[in-house]
């Protein structure tokens, strides 16, 4: 059974109609809680959409309101492994933040 907001904010991830995106939110094991980026293609070009948390993030989400053991990485530090992933794996023609 979820706890409060942990399932409210499921119900609302599943009814949501767009990715929610969340780089730098992630486990005790540096697993993303949630999909750091996703890649969609609009008139042929190839985009790379990314979410940062900022570094207020730990202050503003309490631990009881997330996973247990999650913890937020400051956005500054985890986008430019983000940015490169995005151009050499994925081969985005464009990253948007």
């Amino acid at each position: 059974m979820l706890r409060g907001r942990t399932r409210i904010q499921s119900e609302c991830r599943a009814s949501a109609t767009y990715p929610i995106l969340s780089a730098g939110f992630v486990t005790e094991t540096n697993e993303p809680v949630l999909p750091p980026w996703t890649v969609i293609e609009r008139g042929g070009v190839k985009l790379g959409i990314f979410a940062l948390v900022g570094s207020d993030f730990e202050k503003l989400v309490k631990p009881t309101d997330r996973p247990e053991g999650s913890r937020f990485v400051d956005g500054e530090k985890v986008a430019p492994a983000i940015i490169l992933h995005l151009r050499q794996v994925e081969k985005v023609d464009a990253g948007i933040e």
